[in-house]
């Protein structure tokens, strides 16, 4: 059976006039820490993280592999600069003696990449201290679904740096490092083995050693990294290409494998199939976030959102938003599948009670029958990252994208910035760090919309603003200027706050020289 816990997807969704629907999907942003998973000691056992974009490959029991909580408040032993912006500190043994060393996770601060990097730090007997000796960097650059643990993948009784992360697209990153030579030839030292990027699943395929091993008489087998993406090409949005690298011995690294297709017929009669069993809350979660009606009276542009966290179901249509409280729900299995059977009441006129019978058609496909009203009633589809971009192109009632924000990094005078990573941004200001989902579109001029998303993957906040865009450059840079000034949406327009004052960002591109021949 596999998991059927929606990964990794949030929505937000704002209704104004000139029937503009924004639509933001934040892939990536659900959990605050990937999963971590384990199969029987008779098989494979994997480490995965959580899947993105509604797939999900594994629903194996969740083990603790992560050394993170060996010590609760771990201090760092080693002066840092305060270009160290410091996210976790991790206290392991890396090689096996009696002195446990360090791992520091942090991101540097005039870092334009956004990525996070990895510090070691041991003790100097020498000195009598701990020293920095290692330094590294990952593909991730978020740091809340960020997890680091040492184990010996590789087989050879060293345990290697193993590195899960998301970056900030949504996909999901693992770089490893192997302990090796130091250049210095004393200090201890760890080079990359193993650097992968999936917009599916990363796993590490463990299998059971043998007692030789597990008692440090001798070698044991390397375990294979397995890498699901999206088959581009292929007619199902499940269907995956899997990936499998393998640790070659003699280079010291991973080679990769043969793509095998992993079709997702297979995998979509599973997870329908599950639900029939499933309890109540499963298919809570199962409809949680934003659904896009392909067929019913109008057709023309409606949503609707679940959030059972909220217990809310709220639909949209052009201008029209209608906002119904969850106030209980019952399993049921309709002719056409599984689903629920609803009570909901209007939010605005709660005298106003209905009844809504929800049946699941397909894993991306619901029909839903609202009581007393056919305006909302019909087939929808889940709304993925796909059909979003598809629907931005269909017509005048979802509103339309204007020129992108330039990816990367922007700095204001006062400390504040904020990273720009289509369609995801990260704004850090007074020491604390918030994500989300970002929309730019016109409306009579450029508006730019924020929507702050939680842990959990729900809207917490959401910002607007007129934005202006300008780019000065010359013989040796390029410097990319944004303001963004405080704004009310209404319907003839968005107009500024005039409370509130224009805070602009810059962010410079130094050009390299080109060598000469």
């Amino acid at each position: 059976m596999l998991d059927l816990r929606k990964i990794f997807i949030a929505a937000a969704l704002g209704v104004f006039g000139l029937s503009a629907v924004i639509l933001l999907v934040a892939a990536g942003l659900r959990n605050g820490e990937p999963e971590l998973a384990t199969h029987s000691v008779n098989g494979p056992r994997y480490i995965v993280p959580a899947a993105g974009g509604d797939i999900s490959l594994s629903n194996r029991p969740r083990t603790a592999v992560s050394i993170q909580d060996r010590e609760e408040t771990p201090q760092p032993k080693v002066s840092l600069s305060q270009d160290y912006v410091v996210s976790q500190i991790i206290n392991a043994n890396l090689d096996l003696d009696q002195m446990d060393e360090q791992i520091i996770v942090y991101k540097g601060r005039d870092d334009s990449s956004d990525r996070i990097r990895l510090l070691v730090a041991a003790f100097d007997g020498i000195r009598g201290s701990y020293i920095p000796v290692w330094e590294g960097v990952t593909g991730a650059n978020n740091i809340r679904t960020f997890a680091v643990y040492n184990k010996d993948i590789t087989g050879d009784q060293n345990p290697e740096i193993v590195a899960f992360g998301t970056d900030n697209r949504g996909n999901q990153t693992l770089d490893v490092f192997r302990r090796s030579s130091s250049p210095s030839g004393s200090q201890l030292y760890f080079e990359p083995i193993l650097s992968v990027v999936a917009d599916a699943s990363i796993e590490i395929e463990e299998t059971e050693r043998s007692d030789a091993y597990n008692n440090s008489q001798a070698l044991g087998a390397a375990f294979p990294v397995a890498v699901y993406k999206r088959n581009e090409e292929g007619d199902n949005p499940l269907d995956l290409i899997k990936t499998t690298y393998y640790y070659h011995p003699g280079r010291g690294d991973f080679i990769v494998g043969a793509d095998e297709e992993i079709p997702g017929t297979g995998i979509e009669e599973a997870q329908l199939a599950a639900l029939y069993d499933a309890e109540t809350d499963v298919i809570h979660d199962f409809l949680s976030g934003p659904w896009f009606r392909e067929s019913g009276p109008t057709a023309d542009g409606e949503l609707v959102f679940f959030d059972p966290v909220r217990e809310s179901i709220v639909f949209y249509r052009g201008d029209t938003q209608e906002s119904y409280l969850w106030m209980n729900s019952y399993k049921t299995v309709y002719r056409t599948g599984p689903g629920l059977w609803v009570n909901v009441r209007n939010e605005s006129i709660q005298t106003v009670r209905r009844q809504a019978s929800i049946a699941i058609s397909s894993i991306d496909s619901i029909s839903l029958d609202l009581e007393g009203t056919d305006i909302w009633d019909g087939t929808y589809r889940r709304l993925t990252q796909g059909l979003q971009e598809s629907l931005l192109y269909r017509g005048a009632s979802v509103a339309r994208g204007i020129e992108k924000v330039p990816d990367g990094l922007f700095r204001a005078d006062s400390g504040e910035e904020i990273f720009f990573a289509s369609p995801l941004f990260t704004m850090r200001q007074n020491g604390s760090e918030m994500s989300g989902a970002f929309a730019l579109y016109e409306l009579g001029s450029p508006v730019l919309q924020l929507q702050m998303i939680n842990q959990n993957g729900l809207v917490t906040n959401k910002e607007t603003y007129r934005f202006e865009y300008s780019e000065t450059q010359s013989d040796d840079r390029t410097i990319r200027r944004i303001e963004l000034t405080p704004a009310r949406l209404q319907v003839d327009g968005i107009i500024s706050v005039e409370s509130s004052g224009t805070r602009r960002f810059e962010q410079i591109e130094i050009h390299e020289e080109e060598d000469e021949e």
